[in-house]
């Protein structure tokens, strides 16, 4: 057998040459960015990004106002994080650096002024507290200490994350 060896989203694997040539016969071959069909779980994440249970996630260090890291986000095929449990929002803290703030998809909906999730969901207090510094802030930020407010507009970075679906869910 010919084998060769190619890089799929940064890691090297072994592959027969003829596998290359036509991915769809290759059973861990990923289909689209997010999704592999068959087989065992590989890092999916493209280069640069960080895998861990089943998500994606990034730190873009580029200054954006929160509406711009979102629409950034969107063109990366992902959105604004979104914490969904307290081992996530651990593992995101434990990933940043003192004093670095990064958006996250987060802001007041009005007019009921209750902080939401971009897909809608309300916060969960009992996930964390978001710090308020000023009335007017209605988008959030997260740091190594914990979540806080920010007025939107603020050049901020920001931290983009996409969920790895399966089979299953397709």
């Amino acid at each position: 057998m010919d084998y060769s060896i190619y890089r799929m989203f940064g890691k090297e694997q072994n592959t027969e040459r003829s596998t290359i040539q036509n991915p769809r016969k290759h059973p861990y071959h990923c289909q689209q960015k997010w999704t592999c069909k068959g087989g065992p779980r590989l890092n999916v994440c493209p280069n640069n990004w960080v895998q861990e249970k089943g998500k994606c996630y990034n730190f873009f260090k580029t200054f954006n106002s929160w509406t711009d890291s979102q629409q950034f986000c969107l063109r990366m095929k992902s959105h604004l994080l979104m914490i969904q449990d307290k081992a996530e929002l651990a593992f995101i803290q434990n990933s940043i650096q003192d004093g670095i703030y990064f958006w996250i998809g987060l802001n007041i909906t009005y007019p009921q002024k209750t902080w939401t999730w971009l897909d809608g969901t309300p916060l969960n207090p009992q996930l964390c507290e978001v710090k308020s510094k000023d009335e007017d802030n209605a988008c959030a930020v997260i740091t190594k200490k914990g979540v806080f407010s920010e007025t939107c507009h603020t050049q901020n970075y920001h931290i983009c994350q996409n969920v790895i679906s399966s089979d299953k869910d397709l």
